[in-house]
């Protein structure tokens, strides 16, 4: 595995991400790490392995930060015409 970087505190670290997270940034620190990732368009795969959580999780985790369970957290596009 390569090494990565911290979202929260940006050290480099060797192996398990998810470990470095919980025991020096706690649980919250570890759910506010996944959902930045998410909100930065990481797809959910790709969040899965850097972090070692299933999708289920990561639904779980959404929600106490966005109020709903999205796949996607794009902002709704803006109508400009009301015909096609």
């Amino acid at each position: 595995m390569k090494d990565l970087k911290c979202p929260l505190c940006d050290k480099t670290v060797e192996g398990d991400l998810r470990q470095h997270l919980l025991s020096l940034h706690g649980e919250e620190g570890f759910r506010r790490a996944v959902f930045l990732e998410k909100e930065r368009g990481t797809p959910d795969a790709e969040i899965g392995r850097r972090y070692g959580i299933s999708f289920n999780t990561l639904q779980q985790i959404i929600p106490q930060f966005r109020g709903a369970s999205l796949s996607s957290l794009r902002p709704p596009r803006r109508i400009r015409r009301w015909t096609p």
